[in-house]
Formats: C-alpha cells, structure tokens, sequence
C-alpha cells in the first residue's frame, strides 16, 4: 500500500497508539511491523481471534506478558557462542517458557476455540524449561545437583576455607595479635584468604603481602602458615568453575539445538502480546471489529479518528457516519473551513487501512470491501527545495494516483481545485472525480467550489455531504449532513471573527444575483433537511416508546403466566400428592403381595395419566385444544397420552377403547386418548419419565437372576411393552432356580399380561410368547 498515504492519514501514530498498551518491547515491535493485507481470509482470522481476545479481556482479564523480554540476541548467541551463556540469559529463557505454559493452560478453553486452536501450535518446551530449573537456582547461580562432582567440590573448598578462616583467627585472640592487626576481620585478596597488619609490624608476621591500603598504613599478608590451606581452597575453586562452566555449555548445547522452536515460542508469545494490545486498545477506545462485506459497500455508524479521541477524550469528538454503494460510490463533502471536512476525510481512510490491517476500529459499527489500495492527496505538498507551489505539488500528486489505481481503490482527494484560479480549479476538480467515479474506484473528496457541488448535486453515482453550522454562533458542529452541499459561509464566519464591517460589506456587495439565489436556496433546504430530521428524530422517539410499551406488557404477561402455572403446579403436587396418600393406604391393607405389587404399578401409572392430563390442561391454557376426549369416536385419530403415539380407534365400548397404533391393536382408557382432526406427520415427544426404547434383535432376553419379586414384575412389565412395540415373536426371561418363589409369581404376572399369548418353563428359563 501506498506509503505516502499510510503517512498522511497517521497511520504509524495510529501503530504506536496501540503499541502503548503492549506489555513487550517485541510486542511492540509486532505491532509496529503492521501493514494492511489484501488477503481476505488471513485478515478475517485474525479479526476473528481478536473478537474472541476482547471477550476474554472482558471476562477473564488481560493477559501478562511482562515476562516476554527480547531474547532476540541471546538466541543469536546460542549459534554463535562456544562457550556457555551467562546464568541471567538462561533465566530470561526460562522465563519466557514458563509464560508460554501459563498462556497455553489459560486459553485453552472450549470457551475460546480459536486462540486455544492458536496457542496448541505453540512448541511443546516444557523439558527445555525443566532442565533450566534444574541447573540454576532463582538467582542464577548453578545448583549443587547440576552434576554429581559439584556439591563435593563445593564442600572440600568450603571445608578449607573455613580450616584457613579458624587458623587466621587465632591471630585475633593472641596477645601479640592485638598491637600487630589494625583491625580483627578476615578479607579475601587474589582469592586467598588474609589478615590486615599495620605496617609498622610487617616483619613480626612471616607471610605473603597480598596488597595495600589506599593509605599505605595496612598491609593484607597471608602468613606462611595458611598458605597450604589457600591453595586447596583455589584447587577447589578452580575445579568448581570447570565444572560449572560444563554445566552450562551443556545447557547451551542443549538450547542451541532447541534454537528454531524458542524462536517460534518467542514469535508467538510477540504475536499475542500484541493481539491482547489491540484488545485492551479496543475496550478503551469503544472500538467495533470491522467487517467485510461486497464491493463498493461501505458503511460506518459512529466513527471516530482515535488520535483526536486521545487528543480530545471520546466525549469531545463528534462522530461521523457515512454510507455508499454500488449506486453511490463517490462522496463529495463541502462546508465551511475548520468545520470537520479532512478530519473526516482521513477517519474514512484511516479506518480502512486499521481494518485491512487486522486492527479494530473506532466506530459502533463499520463494513467496508477489501481495497486493493488506498491513496490519498491530503494538505499542502509544497516545496521550495522542489520548486513545487501548492497547485503544482497537488498535480505531482495526482499524477502518482492515476498510475497506480483501479477500480478496487479508495480514493481520498482533500480541497479539490486549490491552489489555481477558481474557474479553472473546479474545472479540473471535476474531471478529476468523473475520471475516477466513471472507472468504478470509490472516491471521498472534500471542496469549496460552487462548480463541484453542483456537479456532485447532478450527476448520477455521486453523494453529497456537508459540515453543519450553528445557526446561533455560526461555529461548526463537526457533524456530517447527507443529501446536499454545504456553503463556505466565509463572509459570516469573517464577521464572526472580527473582521472589519466595511470589508464584510463590500464583499458582500460583489456577490452576484446569482451567488445570492443559491445560497438562499441552500438555506431553504437546510432549514427542511433540519426539519426532516427533528421529525424523525421524533419518530424515532416514538418507535422507541412503543418498543418499550410493548416489552412492559410482555413482562407483565410473563408474570402472570408464571402465576398460572405456578398454580396449575401447585394444584397437581396437592392432588398427586392426595393420591399417593390414598394408593398407600390402599396398597397396605391388601395381603397378597403379588396383588399389591400389581395395585402399585396401576397406581404409578394412573399418577403419571394424572400428572399428563395437568400439564395438557396448562397447555391448553395457552393453547386452546379443538378437541375432547368426549367427542372421541369409533374410527376417529387420537393420540395416547403413555406412548405418545397416535393411532385409529378401532371399536369403542364404555370406557375401554382399542386402538390400532402402528398396525398393533391396543386396549386403552378413554382417559389416555387425546382425538386429533386428522392423521399428523410424526409422533410426538414422550413424557420425560417415559423411555419407550425399541427392542434389538441382541435384547430378546431379561435377566432378573438377584431381583425381588416387586422389581422384577415391574422390570417384566417394561421389557413386555417393548417387545410387543417391537413385534417380537418371543422373548425369554431368566429367573434361574431358587425355590420357586420369582417363577410362580412369573407365572401368575403373564397368565394376565395382555401382551402374552403363550408361555412355558424350560429349566430356569420362561419362554414368552407375544401377541401380534
């Protein structure tokens, strides 16, 4: 794109705005390298993992990525360096893969499909970060367990040192130590430890002189006696530096063959500080993600240009909002001076270039088609250097526009015909925008000419707008007003500045009849457009009332509902709740238990018909039913209530009714039956307590080897019922030997089950066979 444009409409302010709210100096490099792209999709993912960003950031937080520092030379070090890196280059690594597992374990959520898609590219480094934390310690210093020789090393010295420090000491406590030592401490010089002596006594200690005091009045001597000691303790430490310097060319050998997946690690940690940027940037700045839709199709509500909001604060800005198409692809505004024609002139560019970009923009809503480039003539390209006047670079300008565009461009041209003589300007200003609205470019210009205005006014493809004056103070308001040109109001704004009334009036004078008549005209339309718009605002005003009137009496019928059926509710518990009570009482006062356990089956059923019949009554209540049990009929469809299965009557005497479902006969209360007006597609839902599952050709036989006789005759009931949906021949069912008890009561149950046709023993087994 072109760079002149990307200057001219801010865009690297723009770039470094949002880098503000990066928490690394590589994040802030990502967001810097930003350029707009033409590649539709790879833009739409990344405004797709940016929404999903800023829902995080609102839900869950921003995301720390202070622990990302540039590793950028210490990775170019691991190719380069033999030797082992130093302990705190280490550290800054293990830093950055511990982040890069914090990031991983925290967005990788269902809840964020995309950056947990994203963040599960990362490599997989954790062994990397654990052989670092095994070498070094928090403070960079290589641990005693990094290799087997070190802690003993580590000891020897530490054993020696301390044998020499309890030798040296010895001189504190002597008689002749307390005129010979100018003061009792131990001090290290080249590695060795020694004593301070003053320098008058240096002959009554035999020893080594390590150095001297800056005064020249102490010496620090090793005495003869020590020096053994000294030579172990830097043996020691010689050979504990070999072996920490092995350790860590280890590590950096180790890190060196890892170089491409840190580098990837650190590329993508950069690539989400920065997204998390644009988010952070996005809440602040009551930002929208752009979309992109067809061509030539541009639309923004509410926009803002984010530098005046930083400059200004949101509340200062007045938003603007613009629409074109296919029909309209050319927008011309007018208006007076310092009235908001350029600034929203690069708002509108500006937003494309952040959109193309992969960036939010500030604006509640903004679509625009992909431009393959956006070029701009903004302010005054003079030069002396270049011997350029203002028309002359204007026309340098233009001409690098013209080679460089096509259809798919956005064009943004600021003061039309300035810098020449008027006629000729707005001669020029309008070739200039039927050149480019004739080649189908989408094009937003701003101008002063009466001539271009009243070009745009006749000319089909093109939009007007203008930048709205007070009526009162004559300041500009910085709105946009669509559907006619705007006047300069030069003279007015003069006069509001001050200027001399003489001058005002002798340029008024000069005007002609015909500058007159239009801006009367002009006038005129701006009073109507104003009244238009007062009219729809009240409209609107209204529209919004009865929205909210409407949501009020649906509110107040929602409440009225929930008591209905709270009390539907409540009267079906009560009577449920009567039942149990009456069914137990029944159920305990018969004897044979067999009889009981059949009565308590009946009574779960007869409850559940009672809950169903409540909940069709509700629903009746909301839906009125156009039929009734009644009314039901030999030959009529209905519905039963159990199965939730319609089917034909097939005769009908008293309450009991048979109905033919599914080409299988069944005997019914006329309670279960709900009649239909005719056959419906489908069967509806069952209860929620009802499963009526198909038996499998697998599923032929019922095990009850364990059961009670009360579980297993309703066991048998269920597995009966599904295998007569299921139009089984026969099934079996297993009640083993025992004593007979299971089987008798077995026996008792289908010799009355209506499903059962025959049934006979074989061994532990019942062999049923089933009506069809």
């Amino acid at each position: 794109m072109d760079a002149e444009t990307l200057s001219l409409l801010e865009f690297p302010q723009v770039l470094k705005l949002i880098g503000e709210f990066t928490h690394s100096s590589v994040g802030k490099a990502e967001i810097a390298s930003l350029t707009p792209s033409f590649a539709r999709k790879r833009i739409e993912h990344r405004l797709r993992l940016l929404k999903e960003c800023v829902h995080y950031t609102h839900q869950q937080g921003r995301i720390e990525f202070i622990a990302l520092e540039d590793p950028r030379p210490i990775l170019q070090s691991l190719s380069t360096q033999r030797e082992g890196l130093d302990p705190g280059d280490f550290l800054t690594l293990f830093r950055i893969l511990t982040l890069s597992q914090e990031v991983q374990d925290q967005l990788c959520d269902s809840r964020w499909p995309l950056l947990s898609c994203d963040v599960k590219e990362l490599p997989d480094c954790r062994q990397l970060a654990t052989e670092i934390e095994r070498v070094l310690d928090p403070g960079g210093e290589v641990k005693d367990t990094a290799d087997p020789e070190l802690a003993t090393i580590r000891l020897k010295q530490s054993r020696s040192r301390e044998k020499a420090q309890e030798h040296l000491q010895r001189y504190f406590s002597s008689a002749k130590g307390k005129y010979l030592i100018e003061q009792p401490y131990i001090t290290l010089r080249n590695g060795r430890c020694v004593i301070p002596i003053k320098v008058e006594h240096q002959k009554n200690v035999t020893g080594v002189v390590h150095a001297t005091s800056s005064s020249g009045a102490t010496l620090f001597v090793e005495p003869f006696t020590v020096v053994t000691l000294n030579n172990e303790c830097l043996k020691y430490e010689k050979r504990e530096q070999e072996i920490v310097q092995r350790v860590l060319r280890k590590l950096n050998e180790l890190l060196s063959r890892h170089r491409e997946e840190l580098q990837e690690v650190v590329g993508k940690l950069a690539a989400l500080d920065a997204l998390f940027a644009c988010a952070d940037f996005s809440l602040q700045y009551d930002c929208t993600i752009p979309r992109f839709g067809d061509r030539h199709v541009l639309k923004l509500q509410g926009a803002s240009h984010p530098l005046l909001v930083k400059r200004l604060g949101s509340d200062q800005v007045v938003p603007i909002s613009i629409e074109l198409d296919p029909d309209k692809n050319v927008l011309v505004i007018s208006g007076p001076n310092a009235g908001g024609k350029t600034v929203a002139l690069k708002t509108i560019g500006l937003l494309a270039v952040m959109a193309q970009s992969g960036l939010p923009v500030c604006a509640r809503q903004a679509e625009y088609p992909l431009f393959e480039d956006v070029l701009a003539d903004i302010g005054d390209h003079q030069s002396i250097n270049l011997q350029l006047s203002t028309f002359s670079a204007h026309v340098v300008r233009m001409r690098k526009i013209v080679k460089v565009f096509d259809a798919s461009s956005l064009i943004l041209l600021d003061e039309l015909g300035t810098g020449t003589d008027p006629v000729y300007g707005s001669a020029l200003g309008i070739a200039i925008v039927d050149f480019f609205r004739r080649r189908g470019a989408t094009v937003v210009a701003t101008t002063h000419h009466q001539a271009i205005k009243a070009f745009a006014t006749s000319t089909p493809g093109i939009e007007n707008a203008s930048v709205k004056l007070d009526p009162n103070s004559l300041k500009p308001t910085y709105e946009l007003q669509f559907g006619m040109a705007g006047e300069s109001s030069a003279l007015e704004i003069a006069a509001q500045l001050g200027l001399n009334k003489e001058i005002i009036s002798r340029a008024r004078s000069l005007l002609t009849e015909d500058d007159l008549l239009v801006e009367s005209h002009l006038q005129r339309l701006r009073d109507e457009l104003d009244k238009l718009g007062k009219e729809r605002q009240e409209i609107s005003h209204q529209e919004q009332r009865l929205r909210d009137r409407k949501d009020e009496l649906e509110a107040e019928f929602e409440q009225q509902e929930k008591k209905r059926r709270q009390g539907f509710e409540k009267m079906a518990k009560k009577l449920a709740s009567e039942f149990q009570t009456e069914s137990r009482q029944f159920i305990r006062s018969v004897k044979d238990r067999f009889e009981a356990a059949r009565i308590r089956k009946e009574a779960k059923r007869k409850e559940t018909l009672l809950k169903e019949r409540f909940r069709r009554r509700m629903e009746a209540g909301e839906r009125p039913n156009p039929s009734s049990r009644a009314e039901i009929n030999k030959g009529d469809w209905v519905i039963h209530s159990f199965f939730r299965k319609q089917g034909k009557v097939i005769s009908l005497e008293s309450d009991e009714v048979v109905v033919e479902i599914e080409g299988k006969r069944i005997s019914a209360s006329i309670d279960d039956l709900d009649r239909v007006e005719q056959e419906e597609k489908g069967s509806r839902e069952l209860p929620a307590n009802v499963s009526l599952n198909v038996v499998e050709d697998d599923q032929t036989e019922l095990n009850l080897v364990g059961f009670t006789v009360e579980e297993a005759l309703i066991t048998v009931d269920k597995f009966l019922d599904r295998a007569f949906i299921s139009s089984l021949p026969e099934v079996r069912i297993i009640h083993g030997f025992g004593k007979g008890v299971l089987r008798s009561a077995l026996a008792k149950f289908l010799g009355d089950h209506p499903h059962v046709k025959s049934h006979r023993v074989e061994g532990g087994v019942t062999v049923v066979g089933l009506q069809q």
